[in-house]
């Protein structure tokens, strides 16, 4: 081949390829319509709750949602699930173990089995419990039953000075109703994180309630 039937063809291949890559950036990517978003809320005990407190909770917990009115509450979320619960535990040298033990339990529940993670705070160091639950597992699925399921329940114990963190994961409603609680004392068009008792508060959140059960 002469040199220039070699520019020629050298041309033609880089012409082919830049109208091969102009035609892939130019289809649309693929994208998803409901993806997963993250929110994470950290907890405490409050002023006036007792010196270690025991708190049960079911499976889904919504992790804020906007009032609509002083009594009602809208949440806009269509799957809702706990990833990871992390808790911390400073140690109080004028306790006893159990004011300076943290506890989670997992309940037992259909397809959930049951299981209890403790840890006591010493001079030495922190008390801390860290539990993760896989998206794959029961325990860390989206979790909306019908009439007479049972989901699965956590118990979680706090002293005074504990620092529990919830990772949550969610699915914004955009195909049906958005849920509607009824609860008191709120104010429209603010959004409330939820401190899921009146034993707790959240830290960093202006507007904040315990939510009713759903």
């Amino acid at each position: 081949m002469s040199k220039k039937n070699s520019k020629v063809a050298s041309r033609n291949r880089a012409k082919v390829s830049s109208a091969v890559i102009e035609r892939i950036n130019s289809i649309p990517p693929v994208i998803q319509s409901d993806p997963v978003q993250n929110w994470v809320s950290r907890y405490g005990l409050t002023d006036a709750a007792s010196d270690v407190i025991s708190v049960t909770w079911e499976f889904p917990i919504p992790p804020f949602a906007l009032a609509t009115g002083s009594l009602t509450l809208v949440s806009f979320m269509k799957s809702i699930r706990i990833s990871k619960i992390e808790i911390w535990c400073d140690y109080r040298a004028a306790s006893n173990a159990g004011a300076n033990t943290i506890n989670l339990a997992v309940l037992e529940r259909r397809g959930v089995r049951p299981i209890e993670w403790s840890s006591t705070a010493s001079p030495i160091r922190n008390g801390h419990i860290c539990a993760k639950f896989g998206k794959n597992s029961t325990l860390g699925w989206y979790y909306n039953t019908t009439t007479g399921e049972s989901n699965p329940e956590v118990t979680v114990t706090l002293p005074k000075g504990a620092i529990m963190d919830i990772h949550f994961s969610y699915i914004m409603d955009d195909s049906d109703i958005c849920l509607s609680l009824a609860s008191s004392g709120l104010t429209s068009n603010r959004i409330y994180t939820n401190t899921i008792s009146t034993s707790l508060q959240v830290f960093g959140r202006a507007y904040q309630t315990a939510f009713p059960a759903l």
